[in-house]
């Protein structure tokens, strides 16, 4: 049954490529859009075919990606960095990142066009009343030292009896 499929050309690698790559590249990097693809154990010769036409576009759609997630420059070094990871985390290539994130801080705050869409994290944030994860104060959930003291005990005493 599917021999005669792919016979008839209504089975095939290549349209399982395109259609995937169509289908992801928007959001994801040429890295994840390769993983992606060997994940489906498709031919090399095939994602290589495919991915071909993406590094052109990579930091146009990473652009795009930072726009709808962020679109306002990283106020300090740990928001940079928190930029560049969820880029990374999508398959962007980090000079493309690096590119991304410099460009959004170029700039000054009142050149800047406000599109009227308020961030993603700014929402999240408001809603939480101002607070981190986890209900507590910003960048640490309220049981945080707890946690952090009952691991380090557990450590020292599996250390002490060795």
């Amino acid at each position: 049954m599917l021999d005669e499929l792919e016979q008839q050309g209504l089975l095939s690698d290549a349209r399982a490529t395109d259609a995937l790559v169509h289908a992801k590249a928007p959001r994801l990097g040429t890295r994840r859009l390769r993983q992606a693809l060997q994940a489906r154990a498709l031919p090399a010769e095939l994602i290589d075919a495919a991915l071909q036409g993406t590094r052109d576009t990579e930091p146009a759609r990473a652009r795009e990606v930072w726009r709808r997630r962020f679109g306002a420059p990283p106020a300090d070094a740990r928001e940079r960095a928190r930029q560049m990871r969820f880029l990374l985390a999508r398959g962007f290539e980090a000079a493309v990142a690096q590119q991304v994130i410099r460009e959004s801080t170029g700039p000054a705050d009142d050149e800047v066009a406000d599109e009227g869409t308020p961030r993603r994290a700014v929402k999240m944030n408001r809603a939480r009343g101002g607070q981190g994860r986890g209900g507590g104060p910003a960048g640490a959930g309220p049981g945080t030292r707890a946690l952090w003291g009952l691991t380090r005990a557990r450590f020292i005493s599996s250390q002490a009896l060795r």
